[in-house]
């Protein structure tokens, strides 16, 4: 196990590298909207470097967006997201009406403020149809966030911290209610969030279904046995994945209060060293009668890496009960149907001698390679 003591070796001078790296960020995107007698009116907010990328800002070949050079290729960059967002109502898109940009800077990078008005939208609708695929044709990871910065109907005044909607690749249109409170929004926004997290994020996947891999068996020695029957089997997945959320919805929680702050290159290269150790696991028995204490540990750092979602969104404290509510559910949710999906099948094969001498090995293998690259790239950079 020369591999396996390589990379537990390497955690530990891990410890010693300060850096912070964020796996878990995605590129982002902020429609802020206000609603009021007049109509409506707003502000896409992009990074320069994003949007640059899109549309060929970069003119002195320095891989670098500056605001002059944002500046000098605005009318690209207003028909460019033009045909890529709509705000409208009853079937009918409004005409969107770009008249001016400004800058913001933050530990992001420099966003672009595109401010626009949507005309013939006075009075505002109750029901807003609103759709967004800015970037989503350059970065496939790319979400957008609809923000009520304000609205007259529910009294709500400079909100730039709870979204109301989560624009995805395979969902980039919504209704909203401009007559629905904030918090019930938020909640269905991060449920959807926290679906998509656990879909996207493939090392938690993989460390979920190395797990279920196995749960059909029990270990006599260095050998996996198939167990008798259906319960004993499901009972055993049961308990592993609740310790696995017990665990992460523990860290998860105090992290998004900042109750605890732990290095992000330190949480993600321990979530791809408890995949790699998950798919060993299956080959040799390193874990023995300690998984679903070593299951509980790793859950722990699994919910700081959700966490790093949210870092930025909860740093308010607003809707924070909703938002943390709704993505945890959705993680669950993720994780039920990952199992839903892989448990019957492994069932069904735990008897077949292909599935223990090839499936079963060769998955596991395939796991531990992928895993190991992930924690060389996320500890060493």
């Amino acid at each position: 196990m020369k591999a396996a003591g390589a990379c537990v070796a390497a955690a530990a001078a891990l410890l010693l590298w300060p850096a912070s790296v964020h796996a878990h960020r995605v590129g982002e995107g902020y429609v802020f909207l206000n609603a009021d007698e007049s109509g409506l009116r707003g502000r896409l907010e992009v990074t320069l470097d994003d949007i640059g990328r899109a549309v060929s800002l970069d003119t002195d070949g320095n891989r670098v967006i500056s605001r002059e050079e944002f500046a000098a290729g605005y009318d690209k960059v207003v028909a460019y997201v033009t045909t890529r967002m709509t705000l409208g109502a009853n079937g009918r898109n409004y005409v969107l009406r770009f008249d001016r940009h400004t800058f913001y800077k933050s530990s992001f990078g420099v966003f672009a403020q595109l401010h626009f008005t949507a005309l013939d939208s006075a009075p505002p609708p109750e029901l807003v149809e609103a759709e967004y695929r800015v970037l989503f044709d350059t970065i496939p990871n790319h979400v957008g966030y609809l923000v009520i910065e304000s609205n007259h109907r529910t009294g709500v005044k400079d909100n730039e911290m709870i979204p109301s909607i989560l624009f995805t690749p395979g969902r980039p249109r919504y209704q909203t209610d401009l007559t629905e409170p904030l918090t019930q929004a938020t909640f269905f926004a991060f449920l959807r969030q926290g679906v998509r997290h656990i879909w996207i994020g493939i090392d938690h996947i993989l460390f979920v279904v190395a797990l279920v891999m196995v749960s059909p068996l029990r270990r006599e020695g260095v050998s996996w046995k198939p167990v008798d029957s259906f319960f004993p089997a499901l009972v055993n997945v049961a308990k592993i994945l609740s310790l696995f959320t017990v665990a992460h919805t523990i860290t998860l929680t105090v992290a998004a209060f900042k109750l605890v702050s732990v290095p992000s290159r330190l949480v993600e290269s321990i979530i791809a060293l408890s995949v790699f150790l998950a798919a060993v696991n299956i080959v040799y028995p390193i874990f023995a009668r300690w998984t679903y204490h070593v299951v509980f540990v790793f859950g722990l750092f699994h919910g700081l890496g959700f966490a790093s979602v949210l870092e930025h969104l909860t740093a308010a404290r607003r809707a924070v009960v909703e938002t943390l509510l709704g993505f945890n559910l959705g993680v669950e949710i993720g994780q039920l149907m990952i199992i839903a999906l892989a448990f019957p099948i492994v069932f069904l094969l735990r008897r077949q001698a292909l599935y223990q001498t090839v499936v079963l090995k060769a998955g596991a293998l395939g796991i531990a390679a992928v895993a190991c690259v992930w924690f060389v790239n996320r500890a060493f950079g």
